[in-house]
């Protein structure tokens, strides 16, 4: 594996990543308190203690499963174009978009809680 095949496959799983560290640690250890600067902060979320709870894990579950998406997407198009980086700053465009539906479905499922 050259140089350039083995940054983009970092680049590829980056994203990943990310979601899954930051998803775990939602999971896991959610923030306790309603706050401005850390956790999954939306309106919704923060209307009240019980929103805030199960926004916190539900999203960080949401979010493990994106980087799953994210790294799949990542390592199948790294195994077709492993040496192309203008495929690799391409692909990261929608490997970052799948943070959509995580916000989306966690929203909606938060709105259907407090009706």
């Amino acid at each position: 594996m050259g140089t350039d095949e083995f940054w983009v496959l970092i680049l590829f799983l980056l994203v990943g990543s990310i979601y899954l560290v930051c998803g775990a640690l939602l999971y896991k250890a959610p923030p306790g308190r309603i706050n401005h600067f850390m956790g999954y902060r939306t309106g919704r979320s923060m209307r009240d203690q019980r929103s805030w709870d199960f926004a916190q894990k539900y999203s960080g579950k949401m979010m493990i499963y994106a980087a799953v998406v994210a790294m799949a997407m990542g390592i199948s198009v790294w195994m077709v174009f492993p040496d192309d980086a203008l495929v690799a700053c391409i692909v990261v465009i929608p490997q970052t978009l799948t943070i959509i539906p995580v916000i989306t479905i966690t929203e909606s499922k938060l709105k259907g809680m407090q009706k």
